[in-house]
């Protein structure tokens, strides 16, 4: 009997039967707990209480047994005051609530205790003190998702007459809200969630388009993958493991391309796996980038802005290269994409939205950029429209200011006002000071390769203080012929053309000077090397190749023009002349190694030529004493005299010269060839005769 009823009984004088019975079987309260979890466990009841019979207080305390209830065969409790009528067998209780379900008030766990019980994770097992009951076969439930999915099924199984998508995803809204809720509470198995993530059927596939039906299907997962991400305590934390991650992402490639088939694959990424410990393949990137590539090419007639603006939807967030595979991973969607069919029209719109999808690609480099610029396209042009798309690409993949300059990269999309360069520019100009050169030199090596460097230049040149952006563009550039091409923009209109400092053009007068396809008049025309209007020196930490002053600049042009290819013995001598000259003006010592170039190129002179040319020999030696001084100069007269003496004691001015007769020469040559066929005949013959003695010979 219960303890009140065993209280109840001592206090009227009433015993009950004695304890120590036989058939009376004591256990502990532990176990007996137990007992009445497991029995409510199996049997599931409304009431939380069992009576029990553990007999007398003063029984339980003499034998020392406070902790333990005895068990009693047909032991009953004392009868209360009122009358219950309720059967013995709880289990066959046939209870009905007084509420029903939805209107019970029931206690909802708070954050923090869903946290802690999480975080402790399930109860231990029972180390088995007592034996398990008898395994009975548990009725089969359905899980409330099951339960939706199914009602899901009905519903769009009697959908008739669907024309839109709005239509099917308002029928969709309701079933997807209660699955939605149950994923963010996180009360739905992996098992449910798999089936969760296609409910449309065969049979509703027959009925709607496929097209509509991946449309509203991309919404749905969307929708999915945003509860999966809500539902997480922390960022990191993944509930469903890798392979449930990869199924899903085989799910969405196989879905129709389109639009919302793209941005549910940038939520994926983003929202999905992008924090977790799943590294996503590499095969999935290039699935889809192929199949967005494809989808607008097969819209000849879409507005390229509105192009623009779904790849920077596309691959805004999206940060999913390794340095490693990068190229290989280009190359291999590049050859995919070159080796769809179709006619030219199509072909060149499936490489102008690949160079489109490489532009956005941030770590490839700006040389990598331009080989597959010209595998893609080869030697054809873009249109000022595209080519002016593919630059603010590839500006927005390398600038880090596309969210604080968000207008100047929307206006520069407003093609038709025809200030969208300027915008552009404007976009690029409104970085860091540190990141500025890294913008311009994105635009200017960008245009160098698509096009529209031109449009760029003059830009720029109209712009506030376009003089100083068109110097800031030449520096930035690293390029000889942007740098040209800047400063011939910058002169565009001007009666006498202005000189750019030295030091500006330093990087770039080696590749002008080597050039054979560049005047040399320009190299004088476009760089300042006067001392009065460009600095002397520069600082240490702004030296290039190890020149830093104009003099050592001067001299190595002079190396440099010595190994130009195209030029006269005579271009050579003018052009050290003119660096002589500019190395005159600034009144310091004159370099040894401009004159030494000077004195090689008239004893080369002379070398090639007679021996009297006394003026060629005078005019080394004035030009010497002239820049190196006068003993400088008898230096170079004591050397040349005696290489004069040396010439005319070896008698070489008083040798024969010689005479050249071209028939005589033919004469001479074809007596010995026949002379030469002559001795071949015979020594042809004398081997015969070896040949046939020895009985190798024919008949």
């Amino acid at each position: 009997m219960p303890l009140r009823c065993a209280v109840a009984c001592c206090r009227s004088g009433i015993h009950p039967t004695s304890p120590s019975l036989p058939d009376a079987v004591w256990i502990t309260n532990a176990v007996l707990n137990r007992a009445i979890e497991r029995f409510h466990h199996v049997h599931s009841i409304p009431c939380r209480r069992l009576s029990s019979c553990p007999g007398p207080i003063e029984s339980r305390r003499r034998l020392g047994k406070r902790h333990m209830t005895a068990i009693l065969p047909e032991s009953r409790a004392s009868p209360l005051p009122w009358t219950i009528d309720l059967p013995f067998n709880l289990g066959e209780w046939s209870w009905e609530a007084p509420n029903a379900p939805e209107d019970r008030h029931k206690k909802k766990l708070s954050r923090v205790e869903q946290l802690i019980r999480w975080v402790e994770g399930p109860l231990p097992q029972d180390d088995g003190s007592i034996l398990a009951p008898t395994p009975t076969t548990p009725a089969k439930t359905i899980s409330e998702a099951q339960e939706v999915l199914a009602e899901f099924g009905d519903a769009l199984t009697g959908v008739n007459g669907v024309q839109t998508t709005a239509t099917l995803n308002g029928i969709c809204k309701p079933y997807k809200n209660r699955l939605l809720k149950l994923i963010r509470s996180r009360e739905i198995s992996l098992d449910d969630l798999e089936l969760a993530l296609d409910p449309f059927d065969w049979r509703i596939r027959e009925k709607v388009s496929p097209q509509m039906i991946d449309c509203v299907h991309a919404w749905y997962m969307k929708d999915v993958v945003l509860a999966i991400h809500a539902s997480r305590i922390v960022p990191s934390h993944d509930a469903y493991g890798k392979e449930f991650w990869e199924r899903f992402f085989d799910r969405v490639i196989a879905l129709t391309p389109q639009r919302p088939t793209f941005s549910l694959f940038q939520t994926l990424v983003i929202e999905g796996v992008q924090k977790i410990n799943f590294k996503t393949v590499p095969d999935y990137y290039r699935r889809l980038f192929q199949a967005n590539i494809q989808y607008q090419a097969s819209h000849p007639n879409q507005d390229a802005v509105r192009a623009a603006e779904d790849h920077a939807s596309l691959f805004s967030e999206v940060k999913f290269f390794r340095k490693g595979g990068l190229v290989v991973f280009c190359d291999e969607l590049i050859e995919s994409c070159l080796a769809i069919p179709g006619d030219d029209e199509y072909r060149k719109r499936i490489g102008y939205h690949l160079l489109q999808t490489l532009a956005y690609i941030g770590p490839l480099s700006k040389s990598t950029f331009g080989r597959f610029s010209s595998r893609i396209n080869g030697e054809a042009q873009w249109t000022k429209t595209e080519a002016f798309i593919l630059v603010r690409a590839r500006l927005l993949s390398k600038a880090h200011n596309r969210r604080t300059v968000a207008t100047y990269y929307h206006r520069s999309l407003n093609l038709r006002a025809g200030n969208h360069w300027y915008w552009l520019i404007k976009a690029a100009l409104g970085d860091g000071a540190s990141r500025q050169h890294q913008n311009l030199r994105t635009l200017t090596h960008s245009c160098n390769i698509v096009g529209n460097l031109d449009l760029l230049l003059s830009t720029a040149a109209r712009m506030p203080h376009g003089g100083t952006l068109l110097r800031d563009m030449l520096i930035a550039s690293r390029d000889p012929h942007v740098a040209v091409a800047a400063w011939a923009t910058y002169n565009q209109g001007r009666e006498r053309k202005a000189k750019w400092g030295w030091h500006i053009w330093l990087p770039y007068i080696r590749g002008l000077v080597e050039d054979p396809d560049v005047d040399v008049a320009l190299i004088w025309e476009a760089v300042d090397l006067l001392p009065f209007k460009s600095i002397d020196k520069l600082p240490r930490a702004y030296h290039w190749e190890g020149i830093g002053d104009r003099m050592t600049l001067l001299e190595r042009m002079g190396d440099w023009f010595m190994s130009r290819s195209g030029v006269t013995p005579r271009q050579r001598l003018r052009f050290i002349e003119r660096c002589i000259a500019h190395g005159n003006v600034a009144e310091g010592p004159m370099s040894k190694r401009l004159m030494a170039n000077l004195a090689k190129l008239v004893i080369r002179d002379l070398e090639e030529g007679s021996l009297g040319r006394t003026a060629r020999l005078q005019y080394l030696i004035k030009m010497t004493e002239l820049h190196l001084g006068p003993e400088e100069g008898e230096k170079v007269r004591h050397q040349l005299e005696g290489w004069r003496w040396v010439v005319v004691n070896q008698d070489f001015g008083a040798m024969p010269k010689t005479n050249f007769n071209l028939e005589e020469e033919l004469d001479e040559l074809s007596t010995e060839m026949s002379e030469y066929q002559v001795r071949q005949e015979i020594a042809g013959g004398g081997l015969r005769s070896e040949h046939d003695a020895q009985g190798f010979g024919g008949g």
